[in-house]
């Protein structure tokens, strides 16, 4: 069985407790109102996409 791994985040900036250590956007909270719609949705919408794409590689149907 596979296992993925699918994140915004460079490994590099990760720390030996798997903690994300660069300064840059890490939840919606992060965001106001006005970028919300133009970044964070661009990045959830790439992600939705990632796993129908693993699905679809692995016969997985909805």
């Amino acid at each position: 069985m596979y296992s993925y791994r699918v994140t915004k985040y460079n490994p590099k900036y990760r720390n030996k407790d798997d903690r994300y250590m660069a300064n840059e956007w890490t939840s919606i909270s992060d965001f106001n109102n006005g970028e919300l719609n133009s970044k964070y949705m661009l990045y959830e919408s790439a992600y939705i996409k990632a796993i129908y794409k693993f699905m679809d590689l692995n016969c997985i149907e909805e």
